[in-house]
């Protein structure tokens, strides 16, 4: 192991996670040495509750309703609208970190979950949006299947590739159970807001 260590900008992990997902190099440790501090979990944080956000008001008619309201009433919705991606993430980020602490190293911990924050940021949620727009249920079952499932299932195997390197957890079916572990209890943690609502 090299004595070197060092902290990944925000840009070294979006590279790496692209890398792993796509990238001839990607059989080299992308995250080795690495070790991260809290401040660095702030912007894909953020980022992806925003995109959560903006998605919201595309699945929905809540955009033409909020231009409509006085600014504070739409701050308020707005903010309203937020708590529901902040705990979404919040939950997926704590699942993957409560799962990995079983299976992954200590010093992979930080990295493995800040990983996931940009996967989610950088990757899983612009594509799944492409993914999720580009058909539509009146579709014939070749479109659905060739536009829909099989992008879905490479985009569920890049991100359990994703994971399962930056926890270096030596076999891709430990990183997808994660994924999917992670994006179900985000799901459900959105859900059961939603129903308080």
């Amino acid at each position: 192991m090299h004595p070197f260590r060092y902290s990944p900008s925000w840009r070294q992990m979006i590279v790496s996670v692209y890398t792993i997902a796509f990238g001839k190099d990607r059989g080299r440790d992308q995250f080795e040495n690495a070790f991260v501090t809290w401040p660095q979990f702030i912007a894909p944080f953020v980022i992806v509750v925003l995109i959560g956000v903006a998605l919201s008001f595309v699945d929905t008619p809540l955009g033409s309703e909020i231009k409509s309201m006085p600014w504070p009433r739409a701050a308020l919705v707005l903010a309203i609208i937020a708590v529901g991606p902040m705990l979404r993430f919040s939950v997926a980020a704590a699942t993957v970190w409560g799962i990995a602490r079983w299976f992954a190293k200590g010093e992979r911990l930080g990295v493995g979950v800040l990983a996931y924050l940009w996967l989610q940021t950088a990757l899983f949620q612009p594509w799944g949006y492409v993914i999720r727009t580009g058909v539509k249920p009146q579709d014939p079952w070749w479109m659905i299947i060739a536009f829909g499932f099989v992008p879905a299932v490479a985009l569920l195997m890049i991100s359990g590739r994703v994971l399962t390197s930056a926890l270096r957890l030596g076999h891709l079916g430990w990183g997808l159970m994660m994924f999917i572990a992670a994006a179900g209890a985000g799901w459900l943690a959105d859900f059961l807001y939603g129903k308080l609502l």
